[in-house]
């Protein structure tokens, strides 16, 4: 269970990452708050991608 909780979160900060994007690239939305946002986000998705990477099977 360690794995698939651990891809869904990866699913989930991927979302809301393209989310803020479109919502500050596409729709205009310019702030630093946003753009903090996204970086923070990133870091995130990095994190959570390397958990998946060494998270342990499911059983």
């Amino acid at each position: 269970m360690n794995k698939s909780l651990s891809i869904l979160a990866t699913i989930l900060i991927s979302v809301i990452l393209v989310i803020i994007i479109f919502q500050t690239l596409v729709l205009g939305q310019h702030s630093v708050y946003n753009y903090l946002a996204i970086v923070a986000f990133l870091v995130f998705l990095f994190i959570s991608i390397y958990d998946v990477r060494n998270a342990e099977e499911d059983d």
